[in-house]
């Protein structure tokens, strides 16, 4: 008999759990670098989005495309 869940595709792998402890290792080093404080976490998180120059900003793109919008509702 199968199984209606399914519908005859497999189902999504889950993670192994030592992908998970890593990231957990991870997470809980960060913090205790910060104290715990959420305050510091996130200025350091800033501080490192200003560094990087792999920021994402869709505002530009967004403006564009809403740009070209109205130069079609106008002809």
């Amino acid at each position: 008999m199968s199984d209606m869940r399914t519908s005859g595709s497999q189902p999504e792998p889950r993670p192994r759990p030592f992908l998970l402890a890593e990231v957990w290792r991870i997470r809980d080093e960060y913090a205790a670098e910060h104290h715990h404080n959420l305050k510091e976490i996130l200025a350091d998180l800033k501080r490192r989005q200003r560094r990087s120059r792999r920021l994402v900003d869709r505002r530009r793109k967004y403006h564009q495309v809403k740009a070209k919008a109205k130069v079609k509702v106008k002809a």
